[in-house]
């Protein structure tokens, strides 16, 4: 999809839609996975598997955000018609992914059980919790090949491809999940396995997709090599970009840590909430997504004004999204958890969670559309930078000040919403700062007008 002509709203929208169902369906066969064990796997079961969803996060959120950058680099190869370049790059990302996959899996796997123990998974979940990570690590060069793949897709406005290989992807899981929790009681062992081979699935019709295409991100087997110029360009962008996941799924970790302090239940119910955050929100993350590469695109092609335009349409949808996820939570949130479990004890502290989240939803999407922006427009470091000072180290601030007035649980559910806050905040003083400041490079005049609509 060429996102440097036609109708701004239209675009965004057609290009965010297959993102928010792809990543609606990949929400549901998590959302399997966790419904499917805690119904016929018992609630120990439940909680050792959700004690790892930040850890996985924070494991592969390096790899994650290179594949982010690239792809960034990759739109504006895209946006500026150097079809010979994007080939060259798509090959160079390739290479990247096939070295970073093994090393995530062979160091997945040694490392589960030390991770788990970090954070102090409770003792009566662990074995459980390990046997969980290691299945699942052990498997996420599929993921990383996936998740690259469907960023090259996206940089090219083929949304819609990448949202049918998930689709399909997703179903197997379910399929797979009720098979090996349901049917052949494997437990955790069976939803790790039932993950890792639709990842699997997906990868491959990704891969397929490249290598029968027509198009400049055709895949040649033969040319899958590090190219050291494209190499050390991508690294340059997706690094900050990697970093940033990696950072912020840290800290995220260390709010895991805190909250395994108070109990299995707490673990629970903290646990089934963020399978719901994962659903709830998908519009605004699609957004977020859709308008990094329609700024990539029209950044690389030179037309900022539809930059600006794209920047006005993303906010105001962003608005909508958080209002319709919010209504939806507000009059159905017990029953939704109530999918995930039927302990009263979980579910109260699930609601608990997402009372406190909600309100400020709007926060976390707009603060990441604006952040997408800026990656967009290749300033990675900055955009990683305000994130990781908010995200994290805001967030950990706020946590340990918690601590020692004795807020509790409370204080600890807090420190989301002051970190999006804050995020936000730092995205428009950034703007700011470039509107009097007249930017940084030789598109400066037209940057800092980018980033002050």
């Amino acid at each position: 999809m060429d996102l440097t002509k036609g109708n701004v709203t239209k675009l965004i929208l057609r290009f965010a839609l297959p993102i928010m169902l792809g990543d609606l369906f990949q929400q549901l066969y998590i959302s399997a996975d966790t419904a499917i064990i805690g119904r016929y796997a018992g609630d120990s079961a439940l909680v050792a598997v959700g004690s790892t969803t930040f850890l996985i996060r924070f494991v592969i959120g390096l790899f994650v955000g290179i594949s982010t950058g690239a792809s960034v680099v990759l739109a504006h190869c895209v946006g500026a018609r150097d079809d010979e370049r994007s080939a060259r790059t798509v090959h160079t990302m390739a290479a990247l992914t096939l070295i970073g996959g093994v090393l995530l899996s062979v160091g997945g796997v040694l490392g589960a059980q030390g991770l788990l123990c970090m954070v102090d998974t409770p003792q009566d979940v662990l074995a459980q919790a390990t046997i969980y990570l290691q299945i699942y690590l052990g498997g996420a060069i599929f993921d990383l090949i996936y998740n690259v793949g469907s960023g090259i897709l996206n940089a090219y406005g083929n949304s819609r491809r990448a949202f049918f290989y998930l689709m399909s992807s997703s179903v197997t899981n379910i399929i797979l999940d009720i098979a090996l929790i349901k049917r052949i009681p494997l437990g955790v062992a069976g939803a790790a396995i039932a993950t890792v081979a639709s990842q699997a699935l997906a990868a491959a019709l990704v891969v397929a997709d490249m290598l029968r295409t027509k198009e400049s991100y055709h895949l040649y087997v033969r040319n899958i090599r590090l190219e050291a110029s494209l190499a050390s360009e991508i690294l340059k962008m997706g690094l900050p970009a990697g970093f940033q996941r990696v950072i912020v799924s840290l800290s995220n970790v260390v709010v895991q840590l805190n909250v395994n302090h108070y109990g299995s239940a707490v673990v629970g119910g903290f646990s089934i909430f963020n399978k719901v955050d994962g659903i709830l929100m998908l519009p605004c993350m699609s957004l977020a997504a859709a308008v990094m590469s329609f700024t990539g695109q029209n950044f690389g092609a030179r037309k900022h004004e539809r930059i600006v335009k794209g920047i006005k349409v993303t906010f105001w949808l962003e608005m909508v999204g958080w209002a319709l996820g919010s209504l939806v939570c507000l009059f159905f949130g017990r029953e939704i958890l109530s999918i995930f479990s039927d302990d009263e004890e979980i579910l109260h502290y699930g609601l608990m969670t997402m009372y406190y989240m909600i309100p400020s939803y709007w926060t976390l999407g707009v603060g990441n559309a604006y952040v997408s922006i800026i990656h967009g427009m290749g300033k990675s470091r900055t955009a990683s930078v305000i994130s990781i000072l908010n995200m994290c180290v805001a967030r950990q601030i706020w946590i340990v000040i918690a601590n020692a007035f004795g807020m509790g649980l409370k204080g600890i559910l807090l420190s989301y919403p002051i970190s999006w806050i804050l995020t936000l905040a730092g995205a428009v003083l950034y703007g700011l700062y470039l509107k009097k400041t007249g930017g940084i490079d030789e598109d400066k005049h037209k940057r800092a007008d980018l980033l002050c609509v």
